[in-house]
């Protein structure tokens, strides 16, 4: 965006976090408008619109710029770098956050997604269960969780001996 409109952006800017509006900001950061949010709820909530939006990266230019003590910063950039397959950078976020808030049980999930992708998946077994005790409907957790448990069952048939196909 050219610079003559700055003046107009951030009148806009201002109009929108009065009005909280956050979609319209996430909206005019896909836009590609240069722009600052100061309030930090603001900053989340676009952040949470953009990733709705599969927009990993602008999410994380309003992550990044929260306070690391920001209420659940951590889990929103696991989120962002599960997207954008940073799998390091999401299992550390991810697990802070649940050091965190050891009852947030979407946190424990992509937590075991996070441990999933990068092959851990004995502690991704374990982060799924979590989440599921935590919230006992969240289906995605327990169809992973069984995905896993199934997989171990046919590889530990194989070696058995006992085929489980018809």
């Amino acid at each position: 965006m050219r610079s003559d409109f700055q003046p107009a952006i951030r009148a806009l800017v201002t109009v929108y976090i009065h009005l909280r509006d956050y979609a319209s900001l996430a909206d005019l950061a896909i836009s590609k408008a240069h722009f600052e949010v100061p309030d930090k709820e603001a900053r989340l909530e676009v952040a949470k619109i953009l990733l709705s939006k599969s927009e990993p990266s602008l999410a994380l230019i309003f992550l990044e710029s929260l306070p690391d003590d920001f209420s659940r910063k951590e889990y929103y950039l696991g989120r962002a770098y599960l997207e954008l397959g940073r799998l390091e950078d999401a299992f550390a976020a991810l697990k802070s956050a649940c050091e965190r808030e050891a009852n947030f049980a979407d946190a424990w999930f992509r937590l075991g997604l996070a441990q999933e992708r990068l092959g851990e998946i004995e502690p991704a077994k374990q982060s799924f269960s979590q989440a599921a005790r935590l919230l006992p409907n969240h289906l995605d957790a327990l169809l992973h969780l069984n995905l896993l448990l199934k997989t171990d069952f046919r590889d530990s048939s194989s070696v058995i001996g006992y085929s489980n196909d018809e």
